[in-house]
């Protein structure tokens, strides 16, 4: 997901996302600006005072005289590979942003885990038991999907092998991780039983004991 599918060799500014007319063009931040700071200042005033690519739209000038606050030798002097690439599992990449969260003055690290739960993993847990519920089935040797399984438990079109398309692994790969972040930094009550709530959930779907199994008709009569 994060290999470029598109190579762009000209910028065109109109036509990109607008976060990026938020970049300054200055060399120097002004005194005001680190006042600011200190009250924490609504931002958008502050472009009447720092001048950004927005206000450059429309102009000859727009991608010229790019200023910068932090001169550098060679802009290509900095990581060629990301630590989000070095390390392997969720968990160490989260474990290691959390600990430069807990490293820096300015940031809550109970609230970075509290955001990365929220907007991640919670939603990552119930997408994938979604999606579990209404996956397709492919047959593995002619490859069609079905919706429903066939009543002859097989493909209809060459009798192949079903087999499922969203797998156990996938629907619980977060849930230790999201544990982790609860007992860690005590997110409260709301995520702990909600956390709760999803592992009975994903339990009951994916429970192996005896008692579970489905009966046969034979035990009724």
């Amino acid at each position: 997901m994060d290999a470029p599918i598109l190579l762009t060799v000209s910028i065109k500014p109109t036509e990109i996302a607008r976060q990026a007319y938020n970049l300054e063009t200055v060399e120097r931040l002004p005194l005001r600006f680190y006042q600011e700071t200190q009250t924490r200042s609504d931002p958008k005033p502050l472009t009447a005072i720092i001048e950004t690519v927005n206000a450059r739209l429309g102009s000859a000038m727009v991608l010229s005289s790019l200023g910068c606050t932090h001169q550098v030798s060679d802009v290509n002097n900095g990581n060629l590979e990301s630590a989000y690439k070095k390390f392997g599992s969720m968990l160490e990449k989260v474990t290691e942003q959390l600990k430069v969260a807990e490293e820096v003055k300015a940031v809550d690290a109970g609230e970075v885990a509290r955001r990365v739960l929220s907007t991640h993993f919670m939603r990552d847990l119930t997408g994938n038991l979604r999606a579990f519920a209404a996956q397709r089935f492919r047959c593995t040797k002619c490859n069609s999907k079905f919706r429903r399984v066939p009543l002859k438990g097989a493909c209809t079109r060459c009798g192949g092998k079903l087999s499922l398309t969203v797998y156990k692994g996938g629907v619980e790969k977060y849930l230790t991780v999201a544990q982790d972040l609860v007992d860690k930094y005590n997110l409260g009550q709301y995520h702990t039983q909600r956390l709760i709530l999803l592992k009975q959930e994903i339990n009951s779907l994916f429970s192996e004991t005896k008692e579970d199994k489905q009966p046969s008709l034979a035990q009724f009569v």
